[in-house]
């Protein structure tokens, strides 16, 4: 990874029953192990986390009145999280301003939802020009039990080199949606000045 140098902007797309559509950008500056993620929506580090972490695949869904009230309330601002791979640490700015310190593992997956992982051994389903690229097509699910029952969720994937260039998961059982697709991919144009909190 130490050789990694490359910005990507990622529009995610989120609907879910009885909530607004989101639509939020994120942009990741990676330069060998250190990275700077941006996110433009207003949300917080926890929500912003969760629409790569979550188990079912579709962020932080909102389950209550207040939670789905909550969600159509404007934001505004940014999130920044600055870190690197061999620290304990990552620094969170969060969009209303606050910094502070968070764990790396609490972090780093939203950067690192640009890259392959957990593809080993699986074959492509299917080949796909996406960004102007030609990309292998992998789709995989997502099951489990959660507060609100069993779930299963399709996770379709186009992958080309190490990068992930649209996650479009959907689920099998209602009409919820997440599609995260890099809408820019520049390798080799990084600078320090780039990762500075």
């Amino acid at each position: 990874m130490a050789t990694r140098n490359v910005r990507a902007r990622i529009l995610l797309t989120r609907e879910l029953p009885s909530t607004p559509v989101l639509e939020a950008v994120l942009t990741v500056w990676w330069l060998g192990d250190r990275f700077h993620a941006r996110e433009e929506s207003g949300r917080i580090l926890s929500a912003v986390a969760g629409d790569v972490t979550e188990p079912r695949g579709f962020g932080k869904v909102p389950r209550t009145m207040e939670a789905i009230m909550d969600s159509r309330l404007p934001l505004s601002g940014h999130l920044d999280v600055h870190g690197e791979l061999a620290a304990e640490h990552a620094w969170v700015t969060e969009p209303h301003g606050a910094q502070w310190k968070a764990p790396l593992e609490r972090v780093s997956p939203i950067p690192a939802q640009l890259f392959a992982t957990g593809l080993e051994g699986l074959a492509p389903s299917g080949r796909e020009q996406f960004l102007g690229r030609d990309c292998a097509e992998y789709v995989t699910h997502l099951e489990g039990r959660d507060d609100a029952g069993p779930f299963r969720s399709r996770v379709r994937r186009l992958v080309v080199g190490p990068y992930v260039l649209l996650r479009d998961v959907t689920a099998e059982a209602g009409p919820m949606r997440l599609r995260a697709a890099v809408t820019a991919l520049d390798e080799g144009v990084v600078r320090e000045s780039d990762l500075k909190p």
